[in-house]
């Protein structure tokens, strides 16, 4: 089923971190392009803060779908059929129920290989391997009958399983995220976060052969999390989160609310006593700081936080982190130093000796956890990355970057050089500490990217993460264009009544 104007009929799926802001563009879309809109939730309380902002109507439905938490609960399944109906949905969706898994924190906790003491949720400690399989089939299942009960002509927001459906069935995704670039968001078209558009525009962009570009800056959500952490930490602070994490558990628990039964409350405890510990090891003297690699050679390595959808969804390819860092050392020439640092974020939820292991390789060195991500990038000769915000830096200065990540937005610039095996590794390196790479031309292309990225993204003004509230008309204004600009949808000036009743007699 084809359909001019793909806003007609949207699946709009909750997402709490911007659910101010999806109601209000909700609202613009019903408004001017005349959308039904069909809202999924993932809990009894997420319906209920919704059903408060459609008395006038603005959702024509709004849904539990959180069909996979129910069906895991199931007993007595058998097996051959369970079994049998995957197998039948694997070869429909082109991908494993273990990939679904990975960009599920509850079905997938064993592929977050250094993220072991992230806390645990009940779920993951007591679903099966026959049971997840089970509600995989369910929720896949689901999806497909609000698609055809509902004709439904385009998905805003959800997870990995949606976008293996709507590729399935030739519907347009839409999900809003964060380009790691000051405040601008973008609408990417699938799990990878990938905007096409900006590859196509990129090529037909012309800047001067003297043209560079740096992020001087953390985008604020980084720099708003490296403050919260480094004060989190502290002592007193540590005391009031435990007790804080207490109260809110028996708050939860008293309303009879689902969180309760959520992640174990004592992996949540420990996890801040860890993180206070792992803060204070990679802040110490054996943590580096920036300057004492002055005049040294040297790649950096980011960590990336698990479990993280940056890994488990959009590199399901390639998500093992000791083996990049090990792999790397390996093949690096003599004199030059693999600097790995933590994302603040990380500390606490990694395995014992996780860093024992790193910085037994003599050419690593650990650099302190509070050191800026993009200064680093700045004074390091590349940058080696599985998926994230420094290769994204790296590649905008015209730094080479080598990635373990198939799906990175910048993948396709010639700076960039994407790891699909690991003999690759050697001629990488060599390339670029034998002066092999054009620094100009990168420099260039790299300037040339971001001002693609610039022109498929727009900014948000004040809107974080934090203060849900706090974004004018004139945002909402720029992210409903940014979705119609995606589209290459236009302002409708009537109901789409004909198209409707269209739909209706087929």
């Amino acid at each position: 089923m084809t359909q001019s104007n793909p806003l007609l009929i949207i699946a709009l799926v909750a997402n709490s971190q911007i659910r101010y802001l999806q109601i209000a563009l909700a609202r613009r879309l019903k408004e001017r392009q005349h959308s039904q809109i069909h809202l999924y939730c993932k809990t009894a309380q997420e319906i209920e803060f919704y059903r408060e902002f459609n008395e006038e109507g603005l959702f024509s439905s709004i849904t539990n779908a959180a069909v996979l938490n129910q069906a895991v609960l199931e007993r007595n399944l058998n097996r051959a059929e369970v079994i049998t109906k995957a197998r039948s949905y694997e070869k429909k969706i082109g991908c494993t129920y273990n990939v679904l898994a990975m960009a599920n924190r509850h079905m997938g906790p064993g592929y977050a290989l250094g993220g072991y003491y992230h806390p645990r949720s009940r779920q993951s400690v007591n679903t099966s391997y026959l049971q997840m399989l089970h509600g995989f089939n369910c929720q896949l299942e689901f999806w497909e009958n609000e698609i055809s009960s509902k004709r439904i002509t385009c998905f805003i927001g959800g997870g990995k399983e949606i976008c293996v459906l709507t590729r399935v069935f030739g519907i347009p995704y839409r999900h809003l995220t964060l380009i790691r670039y000051k405040n601008r968001h973008y609408w990417v078209e699938n799990e990878f976060r990938d905007v096409p558009k900006a590859r196509m525009l990129f090529a037909s962009i012309e800047l001067d052969s003297d043209a560079s570009a740096e992020i001087r800056d953390p985008y604020p959500f980084v720099s708003g999390q490296n403050k919260r952490v480094r004060d989190s930490v502290k002592i007193g602070r540590v005391i009031l989160g435990l007790s804080q994490d207490l109260l809110k558990h028996i708050y939860w628990f008293l309303r009879g609310y689902e969180k309760a039964k959520g992640y174990y409350l004592r992996d949540r405890l420990l996890l801040r006593i860890r993180q206070r510990r792992a803060i204070r090891r990679m802040t110490e003297d054996k943590a580096l700081s920036l300057a004492d690699l002055e005049g040294v050679p040297f790649v950096f390595f980011p960590l990336h936080t698990e479990p993280e959808l940056s890994l488990g969804q959009v590199s399901p390819e390639y998500y093992y982190q000791l083996g990049a860092i090990s792999a790397l050392s390996r093949d690096l020439p003599a004199g030059v130093v693999l600097a790995v640092k933590e994302a603040t974020i990380a500390a606490g939820r990694r395995p014992g000796n996780f860093y024992d292991q790193i910085i037994r390789h003599k050419n690593v060195v650990f650099l302190n956890v509070f050191e800026q991500g993009h200064e680093i990038v700045r004074k390091a000769t590349a940058v080696a990355t599985i998926v994230g915000t420094a290769g994204f830096e790296a590649a905008v200065a015209g730094k080479p970057v080598i990635t373990f990540g198939q799906h990175n937005s910048y993948n396709f610039l010639d700076h960039v050089m994407v790891v699909t095996a690991e003999g690759q590794l050697r001629k990488y390196l060599d390339g670029i500490f034998n002066n092999e790479i054009d620094l100009d031309k990168a420099k260039v292309d790299g300037s040339r990217f971001l001002e693609a990225i610039k022109a498929v993204s727009f900014d948000l003004g004040a809107f974080d993460y934090k203060n849900l509230q706090n974004f004018s008309d004139e945002e909402v204004a720029r992210a409903y264009n940014g979705l119609l600009e995606s589209f290459k949808v236009v302002e409708l000036n009537q109901p789409l009544i004909d198209t409707q009743q269209s739909l209706i007699a087929e």
